[in-house]
């Protein structure tokens, strides 16, 4: 990881003021439909004593945004790059969604969960390109705790990084290679047997992993489907793709520009 550069830190301030701004505008105005923020402000009125700050409320909008739109493009990008870059991938897949739906309109998330090979992409996806790489921190409790073997005291912040999980040889077979058969065998004789399933978390684990990761399921499945049904994907003529690790780390990915030729699907 990088160390965070100035730039960086002005984004954050103008994320910061943009999410100040947008909560303040919200909660001096009624709601003309209904969102989040009216489930935020009944729980205040019906609870004085303990509704959340306007400081809580901006911190945790703050979150929300944040979380539900970088983590979703890093990993839609990412499905997009290996599939340019596997083309016998791309070319299953796209035969599975074409040839299972008729219309659009029948590519809903369910429908699509149903399809195994389809979710083994979008598993390996984040498993390569984890949209959260860096620590998904925690904080040791009150008396310590012993993680691994060693007394950790407490109020200490600790964590495990995605990208140093999923690219372990300990825990998967050809790490660095994109593979979504890994997902699909679990035969006891199969290549893949020894991959540690147990170590994947890109959703983070326990009590407080990722309160929207159905969401971001329901988002990965319709839009990537969507994108295969309607359009012939490819490399632009003249173009290279960019390489994946090349990218800095700061907490999240910043992105290369990936650029792609989009043909409608005849």
């Amino acid at each position: 990881m990088s160390i965070m550069p100035k730039s960086a830190f002005a984004d954050l301030e103008r994320a910061l003021s943009h999410a100040h701004n947008k909560v303040k505008a919200r909660l001096a105005r009624e709601a003309d439909h209904p969102d989040i923020m009216a489930h935020i402000i009944e729980y205040n009125k019906a609870n004085l004593d303990v509704g959340l700050t306007p400081g809580e409320i901006e911190a945790n909008s703050m979150a929300i945004v944040v979380a539900g739109s970088e983590t979703i493009t890093t990993a839609l990008s990412g499905a997009i790059y290996h599939l340019l870059k596997n083309p016998s991938i791309k070319e299953q897949v796209v035969d599975d969604i074409r040839s299972k739906f008729a219309s659009e309109d029948q590519i809903t998330a369910s429908a699509v969960a149903s399809m195994p090979y389809f979710t083994a992409i979008l598993n390996e996806t984040l498993r390569i390109c984890p949209p959260l790489p860096d620590n998904l921190r925690r904080e040791v409790p009150k008396g310590g705790a012993t993680i691994c073997g060693h007394m950790i005291p407490e109020w200490m912040t600790v964590g495990v990084p995605c990208w140093a999980t999923f690219y372990s040889k300990i825990n998967f077979v050809s790490p660095d290679t994109f593979l979504p058969e890994r997902w699909l065998n679990e035969k006891s004789d199969s290549v893949y047997e020894k991959d540690k399933k147990s170590s994947f978390h890109p959703f983070s684990a326990g009590l407080h992993n990722c309160m929207g990761k159905p969401l971001a399921w329901v988002e990965l499945r319709i839009i990537l489907a969507r994108i295969l049904w309607n359009f012939d994907v490819s490399v632009p003529v003249g173009r290279t793709l960019p390489g994946w690790t090349e990218q800095k780390i700061y907490w999240t990915w910043e992105k290369l520009p990936l650029e792609v030729q989009l043909e409608r699907a005849s």
